[in-house]
């Protein structure tokens, strides 16, 4: 599937990536600290690590690690042994950092380090089995409780799928070690391995030191397994549980909340909201709080209370205030007032740009293309910084494409790219107004520049792999760009769900089920649906095929693939 960035996700999305361990960065030294740590008697040795600093300095790693490494060998201390597995981490040669790593193991005064470092060495290396090795050493030399949390803290600096393996290997051997199961659990919830995660839940609760601790994360974790399954009820009824044992603590809260909110049981918020009030966990004061009840009631169309929470807002936080006044005049269909108070929000802010993507939603959806282009034309006229003007050509062009107005979304991102030549963002959007107007050349080429630039863009590698496969065409090089942004977004539904279909196109059919029910677990897209009833048919599985066709029919049937397939689904 490809993904579709909406407004919201484009600006509001926070990427998170992980540190690598320090091991792997050069820590420069000055030429007197050179000197003097090169204490040997020998002018050869000294002659040897100023040429290594040289190329050090010239960027040639490769050959300044291989210096050090011999300058080690003859020194035999930690300090030249840790300068060279450094630098060969810096030339990623990491045979010669794991080579490098035995010196400084040897001579290490703390070998707990260089364990956690060759975790993330062996693991560069694709070796799961001495990774979690080195994992085990690690557990050995620590006699403190918390010896789990520092080996998770080392595995979440590497890929997730090796992680998790090595973690795996540990489990089974302190699978009767509370805290063991705990990391082992919080991983397979972090890689999206639900179904793993609650198995392991289910038995680690007959053990006693569950029983004592009653640790909240505990049910935390489970009903995130639920939830991310789509098993809401599931999830909502651990979560009563836990608060009937935590009934003020704040995580339980937040999530239970945060639940009855996505799966749009306002009233069951509301009055949860009031709970936690009650207990003291929050005040109706809080601007965050004030916020989000306001938008509560707004969805509620309550918009007397939603007006009483909004104008406590407008002394504390007039960005805010004015924010959900224009979210309020929306829904309530009055678009003049909410321009007028638009009018007043700073520009630039993320407030300007938050209530920017509001009124042209409506407009677009309701008022047609000619208006939502002329409020727009006007917007970008005014001074605006260059992000702020980039926000805005995006908005409008994914608010049109979201709306199925695919010509006049690549119209704007054509002129949006006359300000900002080959912006990645830009050139994606307008790639997938091309899919959409059948212009597959138009959509490769865009997306080639998007690769060239950035190799790593997982978006675009995982659009042009997807469309590769939709079309039946460069399958092999389709796999591995799905593969890669894969690696790059482990847990992105659209990736999953294409990682899916490439296999099912190469008629690896238990394979793709795995992927595709894992999306299908995330994020109800219709496309996701369709392909995992596919899937699911082929395999046979004819009844739950019916099932999820039953239970997702209003948004799935238009498709083609679908219409063929109704007299199996009947």
């Amino acid at each position: 599937m490809i993904n579709v960035i909406t407004p919201q996700r484009a600006y509001n999305n926070k990427v998170c990536k992980y540190l690598v361990i320090l091991i792997i960065l050069i820590i420069p030294l000055t030429f007197k600290f050179l000197v003097s740590e090169v204490k040997a008697n020998t002018s050869d040795l000294v002659s040897m690590a100023l040429e290594a600093e040289m190329l050090i300095k010239n960027k040639q790693y490769k050959e300044a690690a291989n210096l050090y490494y011999k300058i080690a060998k003859k020194k035999k201390d930690e300090d030249t042994a840790l300068r060279a597995t450094r630098i060969a981490g810096l030339a990623n040669d990491y045979n010669l950092m794991l080579t490098a790593s035995d010196l400084w193991l040897k001579y290490a005064k703390d070998k707990k380090l260089v364990h956690h470092v060759r975790i993330s060495i062996y693991s560069k290396l694709e070796k799961i089995k001495p990774a979690a090795k080195e994992a085990i050493k690690i557990l050995k030399l620590s006699n403190d409780r918390d010896k789990f949390a520092l080996v998770y803290d080392t595995l979440l600096s590497i890929k997730p799928i090796h992680a998790e393996e090595i973690f795996k290997y540990i489990f089974e051997r302190y699978s009767n070690g509370y805290l063991a199961s705990f990391y082992y659990t919080q991983l397979l919830v972090l890689n999206g391995n639900y179904e793993n995660a609650i198995d392991v839940l289910k038995n680690v609760k007959d053990e006693g030191d569950f029983k004592k601790e009653k640790e909240y994360r505990w049910y935390f974790l489970e009903a995130k397994a639920f939830y991310e399954l789509g098993k809401t009820e599931e999830a909502l009824r651990v979560l009563r549980g836990s608060l009937d044992l935590f009934p003020e603590n704040k995580a339980i809260n937040d999530f239970y909340v945060e639940i009855l909110v996505d799966e749009k049981l306002y009233k069951d918020a509301i009055g949860h909201y009031r709970f936690m009030v009650g207990k003291k966990i929050i005040s109706f004061k809080d601007i965050d709080v004030a916020k989000n009840i306001s938008r509560i009631h707004i969805e509620l169309e309550d918009y007397e209370s939603a007006n009483s929470f909004i104008d406590a807002l407008k002394n504390k936080n007039f960005a805010e205030y004015s924010l959900l006044k224009v979210m309020l005049f929306i829904k309530q269909k009055k678009i003049n007032k909410a321009k007028n108070v638009f009018s007043q929000i700073e520009i630039n802010s993320s407030e300007y740009i938050e209530s920017f993507f509001y009124i042209v939603e409506f407009l677009v959806e309701n008022k047609g293309y000619q208006l939502s282009n002329s409020f727009f034309q006007k917007e970008i006229t005014k001074e605006h910084n260059t992000n702020s003007m980039l926000r805005l050509y995006l908005i409008m062009s994914e608010t049109l494409f979201s709306n199925d107005k695919f010509i006049e979304a690549r119209n704007i991102t054509n002129n949006g790219l006359e300000i900002f030549l080959k912006n990645e963002r830009l050139l994606y959007m307008r790639a997938l107004a091309e899919e959409k107007l059948g212009n597959l050349k138009g959509l490769e080429k865009d997306l080639k520049t998007i690769i060239e630039s950035d190799p790593n863009n997982a978006n675009a590698l995982n659009a042009l792999g997807y469309t590769w496969a939709e079309n039946n065409i460069n399958l092999d090089q389709a796999e591995k760009y799905i593969s890669k942004a894969l690696e790059l977004e482990p847990h992105e539904p659209a990736i999953m769900d294409s990682m899916g279909w490439i296999l099912y196109k190469k008629n690896k059919y238990l394979e793709s089920e795995k992927y595709i029910r894992r999306a299908y677990a995330r994020n109800k897209d219709p496309e996701i649906i369709k392909h995992l009833i596919i899937v699911l048919i082929k395999l046979d599985k004819i009844e739950e095929a019916k099932h999820i066709f039953k239970k997702h029919k209003e948004s799935v049937s238009k498709y083609e693939d679908i219409i063929q397939m109704q007299n199996i689904l009947k």
